[in-house]
């Protein structure tokens, strides 16, 4: 990815990312990917797991997860080094 990244900086003529920001970034979004989709809860009401209240409850704390997960992404994605 980093690789990647460097070239086509290089194509598009802007400063190359360091190796550790192009970690970050990838292990961010990786997270953000990873957290379990609404799809998982829905699933629990269904098969009588938990109970619709709980769901409620346990699908707004991801979306709030998901959310404070994505603005750091964005703050990282628009990370430029200082001249």
């Amino acid at each position: 990815m980093w690789r990647r990244s460097c070239d086509l900086a290089e194509a598009i003529g802007t400063h190359r990312p360091s190796y550790e920001q192009i970690r970050r970034l990838v292990h961010r979004e990786r997270e953000i990917h990873d957290l379990p989709g609404s799809i998982d809860v829905v699933a629990d009401v269904l098969f009588r797991v938990q109970s619709p209240l709980h769901a409620m409850d346990e699908l707004i704390e991801r979306s709030l997860v998901r959310q404070t997960h994505r603005e750091i992404a964005m703050r990282e994605r628009g990370w430029r080094p200082q001249a």
